[in-house]
């Protein structure tokens, strides 16, 4: 049985799940995912733009290419109320419900594009910015010498594309000319977005790469749980049995880690080990591990966790998070080795 979709907004968390997403995305209000749309005439640097700007950030960015789409895709002429042109929006859409940061690249021409575009706009409850690449015919086509696909069309096709400062009358379309480099157009597009600002948190299965990471995590906390002998061997074998999650940063940090167990009875699990860096706490990290093992516990089944007791930095916090998430405290145990004892709490999924 799915667990419930919260949605409360305000200064607090925001919690969902994306339709059959694999994921669960935790999401604070403030770092929703960015909309960046960067339009241009052919051969003015767009690709090369989005490609920089998912290179600063790193994972957590989806870039989707009017030309990947259309001419690779769906080998699909440029006309009006051509296929790719919901087929844009739909994946832009869709990812930005995944809780990906999304760039749209393209031609992208505003008489017909535009109207998707301001739909997907309308449709997007976060940040949306809007930039131009404004580069003049003979600069496009002195590039266009340069690329890979140059065989693929002409300097006169390119002329025949060209449309002068092609903006959207609707939006507040920021023109970046041809003297900006690609450095300062894509720190432009960083700044003015917030992009590097907004991490979006994701759940996932762990993978062997994730071990260095994690066992840095382990290190840091082990003043909290005391010593935890053999934990190396328990996170590679979670890994093998698809049982350990991890919260990552666009750089691979390991933020928040969790191993899974069987618990008492049939279909019972236990969280066997959670916890988050001290410099990822407050940011959501540890509900979007909670939010990630509910979404995989069956129904009906208990779900068992042993926290660092209310006398040890951060008990009470713990304690709170569990309780967010419909947990009960039962006992204190005498299994938490946080030298205070531990709180054991129970969620009964019915």
């Amino acid at each position: 049985m799915a667990g419930p979709k919260v949605t409360a907004r305000g200064p607090v968390l925001t919690l969902f799940k994306a339709g059959r997403s694999p994921h669960t995305r935790v999401m604070i209000p403030a770092e929703r995912p960015r909309l960046i749309v960067v339009r241009g005439n052919s051969g003015s640097g767009k690709s090369t733009v989005a490609s920089a700007l998912r290179q600063a950030y790193g994972r957590g960015v989806a870039v989707v290419g009017q030309d990947n789409i259309r001419r690779t895709i769906l080998r699909d002429r440029d006309r009006p109320a051509a296929a790719n042109i919901a087929l844009i929006g739909q994946i832009a859409r869709y990812s930005l419900e995944l809780g990906f940061h999304v760039v749209v690249e393209g031609i992208l021409d505003a008489g017909r594009y535009g109207p998707m575009l301001a739909d997907l706009r309308a449709a997007h409850q976060g940040p949306s910015h809007f930039y131009y690449l404004d580069v003049s015919l003979d600069e496009t086509i002195r590039r266009h010498t340069t690329r890979p696909q140059a065989a693929e069309f002409s300097a006169d096709d390119m002329r025949s594309w060209y449309l002068r400062l092609d903006l959207l009358p609707w939006a507040a379309e920021r023109v970046i000319g041809e003297p900006s480099t690609l450095g300062e157009t894509v720190e432009l597009i960083l700044s003015e977005s917030g992009l590097l600002g907004a991490v979006v948190l994701r759940a996932e299965t762990a993978a062997r790469s994730d071990i260095p990471s994690w066992l840095e995590l382990a290190a840091e906390v082990e003043p909290l749980f005391g010593p935890m002998p053999g934990l190396g061997e328990r996170i590679r074998r979670g890994i093998d049995q698809g049982t350990a999650l991890v919260v990552r940063d666009p750089r691979e940090v390991v933020l928040g880690a969790a191993l899974l167990g069987a618990g008492t009875g049939p279909g019972d699990r236990r969280i066997g080990w959670l916890a988050v860096r001290c410099s990822a706490r407050r940011r959501g990290v540890g509900s979007a591990l909670l939010a990630e093992i509910l979404r995989r516990s069956q129904a009906p089944a208990s779900l068992a966790a042993i926290c660092v007791g209310p006398g040890v930095p951060g008990g009470e916090a713990a304690a709170g998070l569990y309780r967010a998430f419909g947990f009960e405290r039962c006992a204190a145990s005498p299994a938490c080795r946080g030298g205070a004892g531990g709180q054991l709490f129970v969620l009964q999924r019915t």
